[in-house]
């Protein structure tokens, strides 16, 4: 619906504005379900037959109040300047981090909930982990010729091993 609402033919972008006109009203729970796609389509507006989803108005539009996308449905130009999306960090360790437990989940057991299950077992696992805490202690510095050694900030407390 958000590529919609930026597309540079207006009745592609008036039916995106008010779809999430649409959705408001609806107030539906958000539930992702994978649409059937059409591979047949000629624009990708066609890809997805938006009369058998469930509509949801999209997060990012949350800000937007119902008279500005009023405005927008009106308005013969493409709202680029208007519209400011958020930018969201991909590509963060932590992102590629999760990826990663997300693939190993899906290679070691079946079915959604047994994946999800892994993942979350696998994340308590690890935030509790001695080495967690150990790796709280220890810092990397640079010498005075530059090589990188591990330091020991501060004496690590033998109750971490014994715990």
């Amino acid at each position: 619906m958000l590529a919609r609402t930026q597309d540079n033919t207006k009745h592609i972008r008036e039916l995106g504005f008010r779809r999430i006109l649409k959705a408001r009203q609806l107030d539906q729970k958000r539930t992702f379900l994978t649409p059937k796609l059409n591979f047949k389509a000629q624009d990708y507006s066609e890809i997805i037959n938006w009369m058998d989803c469930d509509l949801c108005s999209p997060p990012l539009l949350k800000d937007m109040s119902d008279d500005e996308i009023k405005s927008h449905i009106q308005s013969d130009s493409v709202p680029n300047s208007d519209i400011t999306f958020k930018t969201f960090p991909v590509q963060t360790q932590a992102v590629e981090r999760c990826v990663k437990l997300v693939t190993e989940a899906s290679g070691k057991v079946c079915g959604a909930e047994s994946r999800d299950g892994l993942i979350r077992t696998t994340l308590l696992s690890r935030s509790t982990s001695p080495i967690n805490q150990i790796s709280k202690y220890l810092q990397l510095r640079m010498n005075e010729n530059g090589d990188v050694q591990l330091f020991n900030m501060i004496l690590l407390d033998l109750r971490l091993f014994t715990q």
